[in-house]
C-alpha cells in the first residue's frame, strides 16, 4: 500500500442503442458506448522515484510521468431473430 496519492478523476461513460424492427421477430440493434467520453486526462500516481538514503534529492520524487487511456468509442450491431 502506497503513502501517495495522485490527482482527483473525473469519469463519465455512455451509451446509446437504437432497435430497428424487421419484422414481427427480427431486429437490429445498434448500440454506441463512450468510454471516458468527455476525454479529461486521468493521471497516475506521483512516482516515489526510487528514493536513496545516499541522494535524496536525486530522482523524480513526486512528479506524474504517466497517465490513463484516452476517450475510447465502441460500436455494435447485433442481429435478433
Amino acid at each position: 500500500m502506497s503513502s501517495v496519492y495522485g490527482p482527483g478523476e473525473q469519469n463519465i461513460d455512455a451509451s446509446a442503442a437504437k432497435i430497428f424492427s424487421i419484422t414481427e421477430h427480427q431486429n437490429i440493434e445498434f448500440r454506441a458506448e463512450f468510454i471516458n467520453a468527455l476525454n479529461h486526462t486521468i493521471l497516475d500516481a506521483p512516482s516515489n522515484g526510487g528514493i536513496d538514503i545516499a541522494n535524496p534529492d536525486g530522482g523524480t520524487i513526486g512528479q506524474i510521468n504517466t497517465s490513463e487511456g484516452a476517450r475510447n468509442i465502441q460500436f455494435a450491431l447485433k442481429y435478433n431473430f
